[in-house]
């Protein structure tokens, strides 16, 4: 696996002025994917490359918009009741 420090992930281009990077580097806790201990991990910092490309490639033309929007409510979804609260929306703006 190619892990990398999230702040490294933070200064990609995509990420970088976007005020919603760490809530979509959150995004990618194992809990999220099948495979266990795949995604951020928390203890160490460190990012799990391939899972982030795969979590972001969601957004390629190619996905369709129901996928985008499942994505983005998880980005908003902060404390992942799968509904979006009040402090959900605090928390992010």
């Amino acid at each position: 696996l190619l892990d990398a420090p999230r702040d490294e992930f933070r200064l990609l281009p995509e990420l970088a002025g976007n005020p919603l990077a760490d809530r979509i580097l959150d995004c990618l806790e194992p809990t999220a994917h099948a495979g266990g201990d795949e995604g951020i991990r928390l203890t160490s910092g460190e990012v799990d490359f391939q899972l982030f490309v795969r979590t972001l490639d969601v957004f390629c033309i190619s996905n369709t918009k129901q996928k985008k929007l499942e994505m983005l409510f998880k980005v908003y979804d902060v404390d992942g009741d799968g509904a979006l609260s009040e402090s959900d929306i605090r928390i992010t703006f």
